[in-house]
C-alpha cells in the first residue's frame, strides 16, 4: 500500500477563507522565528541556500526581482509558508498533492481569484518551492491546475480596441495656447502629450531630470540613467526626445516643454525633476499624479474609463503610428524587442464605432 501524503480539505461555501484541514509531515527545513510574522525574503534566500548556494550568492540573487514583484508576492508568499509551518510542511521542498490542494483552497476562497491572480500565487510560491528539480509551478499537472482555472474563469483583454489619440490632440488644442492655461491644465496638457508622442509609461516621464536635458533647435533630448520596467540586458532606453512639431503649435510637445518651464522655473528651487506638483509643498511629481492628470484628460473628451486606464496611451500611440510607421520603427522608439509584444498588449484596431452611426444617420449624398 502506497502511503497518502499531506492533504488539503476545502469547503467551497463558507464565505471567508475555506479551512484547511491538512495532516503533519515532517518539516525538512524547519524554520527559525515565529510564523505569525512571516520574513518572505529570508525565506526566499534560504530556498536558495536549500539548493547548496552561499548565503552571499543567496542575497544577490534576491536582487534578480525587481522591488515591484516583490511586493506582488509577499502577501501569497507569506501565507504559503505559515500554512506549510503550521502543518508541517517543508516550504521548499513540498509534495506536489500539497501544493495542488494549497492552490485549490485560494481557488475557492470568497472573493473569489481570477485567473491573474492564480497566475500570481503560483509565481510567488515557485519563488522558494521546488518539486522534482525543478520550480513548483513547472510542475505538468500544476500547469494543468491552472489550465482549469483558465476554463472556470476566463481572463480576457477588457477591450480589443483602443481610443483614437485624435480625441484628447482636439482637446488640448480647443484649450487655447500654453499662456491662457492654469497650471494645473498646463500640466495635464504637458504630460499627456508627451506620453501620447513617446508612446512610454508614467514611469519614464517620472524619472525625466533637467539635469539630463539638452535643448536643442529641434528637439529636445533627456538622458535616462535609471533602470526602468521594460530594462533588460541588452535593451534599455536611455534618451527621450521630444521633437518640434511645425504643423501645429498648439500640441507641439516642444513649446509646451519650454513653457513649462519657463512657468515652473520661480517655484522649482533646487527641484530638477522636471514634472512637479501644483501645491505646496512643492515637490517632484508621482507616477500616481501623473496618472490622475492623464485619466483627467481622458475624462474631458469622454473615453470610457471604465475600460481604459491611464496606461492605455501606449496602446493608443502605438496603435495609430503603426498606421504609418513600419513596426521596426515604433519597436525601436517604445522600447520593445519582440513584436509579439506589441501584437499581444497594445496593437489594437483604433475605435471608430460611432462614424457608423453617423453614417447611417447621414442623409443621402451628405457627408457623414
Amino acid at each position: 500500500m502506497v502511503p497518502k501524503g499531506p492533504s488539503v480539505s476545502c469547503s467551497a461555501t463558507s464565505p471567508p477563507s475555506p479551512p484547511c484541514v491538512i495532516t503533519a509531515e515532517p518539516c525538512l527545513h524547519p524554520p527559525a522565528g515565529p510564523v505569525s510574522g512571516v520574513d518572505c525574503d529570508e525565506f526566499i534566500r534560504r530556498s536558495f541556500e536549500v539548493q547548496g548556494l552561499s548565503r552571499d550568492v543567496a542575497q544577490l540573487l534576491l536582487h534578480s526581482w525587481r522591488k515591484s514583484t516583490l511586493q506582488q508576492y509577499r502577501p501569497y508568499l507569506s501565507r504559503w509558508v505559515s500554512v506549510c509551518l503550521r502543518r508541517e510542511i517543508d516550504p521548499f521542498l513540498p509534495p506536489l498533492s500539497f501544493l495542488l490542494d494549497f492552490l485549490l483552497c485560494e481557488f475557492q476562497r470568497v472573493p473569489v481569484r481570477s485567473y491573474s491572480t492564480m497566475n500570481t500565487i503560483r509565481s510567488a510560491v515557485s519563488a522558494i518551492a521546488r518539486i522534482g528539480g525543478q520550480p513548483a509551478g513547472q510542475h505538468p499537472l500544476v500547469i494543468r491546475f491552472m489550465r482549469a482555472v483558465f476554463q472556470e474563469r476566463p481572463a480576457f483583454s477588457h477591450c480589443q480596441c483602443t481610443w483614437d489619440p485624435e480625441l484628447v490632440l482636439n482637446y488640448l488644442k480647443s484649450l487655447g495656447p500654453d499662456e491662457r492655461l492654469s497650471l494645473i491644465q498646463l500640466c495635464r496638457k504637458l504630460t499627456a502629450l508627451m506620453l501620447l508622442v513617446s508612446g512610454q509609461r508614467g514611469q519614464v516621464l517620472s524619472f525625466l531630470d533637467i539635469r539630463n536635458m539638452s535643448v536643442l533647435d529641434s528637439m529636445i533630448v533627456f538622458c535616462i540613467g535609471d533602470l526602468l520596467k521594460t530594462s533588460r540586458p541588452g535593451c534599455h532606453i536611455s534618451e527621450l526626445c521630444f521633437e518640434k512639431y511645425f504643423a501645429d503649435q498648439l500640441i507641439c510637445v516642444y513649446t509646451t516643454i519650454v513653457n513649462y518651464l519657463e512657468r515652473t522655473k520661480d517655484s522649482r528651487g533646487s527641484i530638477t525633476g522636471l514634472l512637479l506638483t501644483t501645491k505646496p509643498p512643492i515637490k517632484v511629481a508621482s507616477q500616481d499624479t501623473l496618472r490622475r492628470w492623464v485619466r483627467e484628460v481622458m475624462g474631458a473628451v469622454g473615453i470610457d474609463l471604465n475600460n481604459f486606464s491611464p496606461h492605455s496611451t501606449r496602446s493608443a500611440a502605438s496603435s495609430k503610428a503603426a498606421l504609418r510607421l513600419p513596426l521596426s520603427s515604433i519597436l525601436s522608439s517604445v522600447g520593445w524587442s519582440r513584436e509579439s509584444t506589441f501584437a499581444k498588449f497594445y496593437g489594437r484596431p483604433i475605435s471608430k464605432k460611432e462614424l457608423f452611426a453617423q453614417a447611417v444617420l447621414a442623409e443621402d449624398g451628405s457627408p457623414p
